[in-house]
């Protein structure tokens, strides 16, 4: 929406979105506030662990490719690197994030926040669910007392009831963070306004190829009022017109 270069394209034919997060209960936090609370908390814990002489693990569950800016910013304003194994350090190099910048390491004794594979922490389909014992074993594992995990996901929307959701067993928790690299609903919304296309084409959730499928057209009415409904109606009148 700031593209000097995109303005002129405004009012375009159809568009094809990324409807991952297509419903108004997907009405998260934007990404800087998301990655604000997670910065925090791992502050607060490096504040408690240096008064309490006590070293508490972070655990940041990723996907093999997502997050990066989570872990980039963790490392920039938490002054520490992150441990990663060598297949994703291999990723993170291919990415541009490479070991040669001093934010991520291999050497796990070097640093107190670690990044772990999805899933790893509990599932979060369909709903989240802990597992506390992969956790205690990590922990136990690395030499640790004490843990503190965060997921982050989108699918993570209970925030809208709750806040952001902690799940504490112990000397465990686990944070929620909703964070995505999707478009939330009112990303979504906010941007088809603002090209006000023809038409909107879902691209998750349907049927490869069927555009007019029952799934496709529930989805196009969360855009109702915001595509460009006139330049509809005129492109059908002179077709009706040149059929007379």
């Amino acid at each position: 929406t700031r593209d000097a270069n995109l303005l002129e394209f405004v009012r375009a034919d159809a568009v094809f979105l990324d409807t991952t997060y297509c419903n108004p209960k997907f009405t998260f936090p934007s990404q800087e506030d998301s990655v604000d609370y997670v910065v925090n908390a791992i502050k607060r814990v490096k504040d408690e662990s240096s008064v309490s002489g006590e070293r508490v693990l972070c655990l940041i569950a990723t996907y093999a490719v997502g997050k990066e800016r989570i872990l980039l910013e963790v490392a920039r304003r938490c002054g520490c690197s992150i441990h990663v194994d060598s297949r994703k350090m291999k990723i993170l190099t291919v990415l541009g994030f490479g070991g040669e910048n001093g934010v991520f390491t291999e050497d796990a004794t070097g640093t107190d926040v670690h990044v772990i594979g999805w899933n790893i922490l509990g599932e979060t389909w369909p709903y989240f669910q802990p597992n506390f014992v992969k956790m205690k074993e990590i922990m136990m594992e690395r030499g640790y007392a004490r843990a503190v995990g965060f997921v982050p996901t989108g699918w993570m929307y209970e925030t809208k009831k709750e806040g952001f959701a902690v799940r504490v067993k112990d000397s465990l928790e686990i944070h929620l963070v909703p964070y995505s690299e999707h478009s939330s609903y009112n990303e979504l919304r906010d941007y088809i306004k603002f090209l006000h296309p023809k038409r909107v084409i879902p691209t998750v959730s349907v049927d490869a190829g069927k555009l007019d499928s029952k799934e496709a057209v529930a989805l196009q009415k969360h855009f109702a009022g915001l595509v460009d409904e006139t330049a509809n109606k005129q492109e059908f009148l002179m077709a009706f017109h040149r059929r007379s």
